[in-house]
């Protein structure tokens, strides 16, 4: 049998509905209906004592058998029924038990009627005795009350339900139309379409997932900026030396040319190549580490020796300037990558020298600050205006025209990713011809805690 799949989520609530509402009015209708019968018991029970006491009285107010008086009565409500025998009784009522019936003859009990209305007919019935002659006395329940009763019921159930199904309808197809404009937005997104937005505002379910997903989408709209920009960045910066190379490699093809020439050409060539393979490393180094959320290569390591190591591996470059280095290291145990670590100090110490004027100031301190490791490392340079400052960090960026020396602005997006995964913090606060002072916090991790 092949299975029906129904694609509308309208469709299947107002089906899981309908259904629902239907048991629940099957079920209403016969506890109403069970409850209305049983509500008419004692009062019918009641009726059937009067008629029993009546009869009796008036056989034997006027010495005449009751079951002439039978014929007289209205009995379009009260069905009353003699019998000669115990047996003819039981003989024509199945309902009867012989017990009761024997009960009575015996004298134990005057009469018997059931409890409550019994078996699917909802019977209910008064046996006794009157001048030697066994009595029934039943109502008559087909009557045209309890159908009366029953049809007004039915009705006022039908006609709820369907009140109910039609409010429903307007209900769900307030609540569904929300979540349509969201199926078409994320139709439109599937096709790469970042500029779309669903309005809808409120503060349930729906309107926080609606919020969810244009926040979704701005996120995705300004990471689709990125990565265009990111990618002409990219472009760019390959360009350049790939252009320089191969100028440089045809000159060096034509003739005229003397040793030192073709010297200072061969030398261009290399450093340009040797710029392409640091871009080519920083971009790989970039992308493992923004992919990267765990840690795993961590150790303990002397925080302070590792700085003192950096700073004589870029002695070349303070030395030929000239700069007066001041070093203040406390004794730091620290427990991280040490290789990315290095990789911090050698980017920021290397950018200090960059930018110091000859014969400058470095100044390069290190300690630990209510559980935080606080290194400072300034110099006198040239600066930076509060613009540069704020886009420091940006892939690729290089500042103003005074800070686009070699180099493929990378090194600080580096720096920055490494301090995040550590849950640090990195400022930088410069002034232009004062100089520039960065700070570097990075929570210390206790023996304890590990």
């Amino acid at each position: 049998m092949k299975r029906i799949r129904l694609k509308s989520i309208y469709t299947k609530f107002i089906l899981i509905i309908s259904i629902v509402l239907m048991l629940s009015s099957t079920l209403a209708l016969s506890i109403v209906s069970g409850y209305t019968i049983q509500l008419l018991y004692n009062p019918l029970v009641k009726m059937m004592d009067n008629k029993v006491s009546e009869l009796k009285r008036m056989s034997d107010e006027f010495d005449i058998p009751p079951e002439n008086f039978v014929s007289l009565a209205d009995n379009s409500f009260m069905m009353v029924k003699f019998y000669e025998t115990k047996e003819a009784l039981l003989d024509d009522n199945e309902v009867v038990s012989k017990d009761v019936i024997d009960a009575i003859d015996a004298g134990e009990i005057s009469k018997y009627y059931p409890e409550k209305f019994i078996h699917r007919k909802m019977s209910l019935y008064l046996i006794t005795r009157i001048d030697e002659k066994w009595v029934m006395i039943h109502p008559v329940i087909n009557s045209e009350v309890f159908t009366e009763v029953g049809n007004a019921l039915r009705q006022a159930l039908l006609l709820s339900m369907i009140f109910t199904i039609l409010l429903m309808l307007i209900v769900l197809k307030r609540l569904v139309k929300p979540l349509k404009k969201l199926t078409r937005a994320t139709q439109k997104v599937a096709e790469g379409n970042f500029e779309v937005e669903v309005s809808y505002k409120s503060e349930d379910e729906m309107g926080q997932l609606v919020a969810n997903f244009n926040t979704m989408v701005m996120e995705l709209q300004n990471m689709e900026y990125l990565r265009k920009d990111f990618v002409s960045s990219v472009s760019h910066e390959f360009k350049t030396p790939i252009a320089s190379i191969g100028g440089f490699a045809k000159i060096l093809k034509t003739d005229g040319l003397n040793s030192e020439q073709r010297k200072e050409y061969a030398q261009i060539i290399i450093s340009e190549t040797e710029r392409l393979s640091k871009l080519s490393s920083n971009l790989l180094r970039l992308s493992s580490l923004e992919n990267q959320s765990i840690i795993d290569r961590t150790q303990f390591f002397d925080l302070d020796e590792q700085i003192r190591r950096v700073v004589v591996l870029l002695e070349p470059g303070w030395g030929r300037k000239h700069l007066e280095l001041e070093l203040e290291l406390s004794k730091i145990r620290f427990y991280a990558d040490e290789e990315l670590f290095q990789q911090v100090w050698i980017n920021l110490i290397e950018n200090a020298i960059k930018f110091s004027r000859d014969s400058g100031k470095l100044i390069i301190r290190a300690s630990v600050i209510s559980e935080q490791v606080k290194v400072f490392i300034e110099d006198t340079g040239m600066g930076m205006t509060e613009s540069t400052v704020q886009r420091i960090f940006e892939k690729f960026y290089q500042g103003d025209s005074a800070h686009k020396t070699e180099g493929s602005g990378l090194g600080l997006s580096i720096v920055k990713r490494i301090i995040d995964l550590y849950n640090g913090k990195i400022e930088i606060h410069s002034e232009v011809g004062v100089g520039t002072r960065v700070v570097v916090s990075v929570p210390i991790v206790k023996n304890n805690e590990l």
